[in-house]
C-alpha cells in the first residue's frame, strides 16, 4: 500500500471512530437532558399499613435514624465520590460505585433492619433506600423493610432519581430510584413531601439529589 494510501485509510478509520463518540456522547447527553425532571413539591404520599394506634401526650417513645446505604456498605466497599485524609496526611479516595451484588445488598440490608428491631423503637427513619436502582443491583429495600416491620405503618419519600450514570466508566453507577423511609408503630394521619434546596448548576443538576424531607 502506497504512504499516501496508508494515511488516507487511517484518517478515514480515524474520522469514522471519532464521529460515532461524538455521536454517542451527543446522543447520552440528549438522553440525560431528557430524562431530567425534578420531583414536586408540597404532594401527598401513600401511607401502607397504616396502623390504628395512636400517640398519647405525655408518653415516652423511642425513635432511630438509619442511612443504610443503599445495601453496599459492607467493610470492603468505599463509595466512589467520597474522599478523606489519614493521620499521616496520606490522601484516600472511593472506589465503589456499586454493591458487590445482590446478595451482597441483602444482607446488608437484613443486617441494618435486624439492628433497628434489636432496639423495638415506635419509629424508625431509613434514608438511602433503593427500590430500583442498578447500584443496589435493583432490589427492593423498601418491600424489605416493610416485611420485617409489618406492625408499622409506613411511607417512602423520593430524593433520588437519576438518568443512567455512565461514571465510572468501568463500573457505571447506572440509575437510580431511592428514597427516605418513615415506619410508624401508630397511626399516620398524613404525609407530605417538602421540597428542599437542591443543586441547579450544570451539569450536577442531573444527577444530585432530589433533597426533601
Amino acid at each position: 500500500m502506497k504512504k499516501s494510501v496508508w494515511w488516507k485509510t487511517t484518517l478515514k478509520v480515524f474520522a469514522i471512530i471519532l464521529a460515532v463518540i461524538v455521536a454517542f456522547v451527543g446522543s447520552y447527553v440528549a438522553y440525560v437532558a431528557i430524562q431530567y425532571d425534578r420531583i414536586d413539591d408540597n404532594f401527598a404520599i401513600d401511607i401502607n399499613n397504616n396502623q390504628s394506634s395512636l400517640v398519647a401526650i405525655g408518653e415516652e417513645y423511642s425513635i432511630s435514624t438509619y442511612n443504610i446505604g443503599f445495601g453496599a456498605y459492607s467493610q470492603d466497599f468505599s463509595f466512589f465520590m467520597d474522599s478523606g485524609e489519614k493521620l499521616d496526611g496520606t490522601k484516600t479516595y472511593g472506589k465503589g460505585s456499586v454493591a458487590k451484588n445482590k446478595q451482597t445488598v441483602i444482607n446488608n440490608t437484613t443486617g441494618s433492619v435486624n439492628t433497628i428491631i434489636d432496639r423495638t423503637v415506635d419509629f424508625a427513619l431509613f434514608q438511602e433506600v433503593d427500590v430500583k436502582s442498578n447500584r443496589s443491583h435493583k432490589y427492593n429495600q423498601y418491600k424489605h423493610i416493610q416485611d420485617n416491620f409489618s406492625n408499622y405503618s409506613s411511607s417512602i419519600s423520593m430524593n433520588f432519581h437519576s438518568a443512567y450514570l455512565l461514571y465510572p466508566i468501568f463500573n457505571p453507577h447506572g440509575k437510580s430510584n431511592s428514597g427516605i423511609v418513615t415506619m410508624s408503630k401508630y397511626n399516620i394521619s398524613s404525609a407530605t413531601r417538602r421540597s428542599l434546596p437542591v443543586d441547579n448548576s450544570f451539569p450536577t443538576k442531573f444527577f444530585d439529589l432530589d433533597r426533601c424531607i
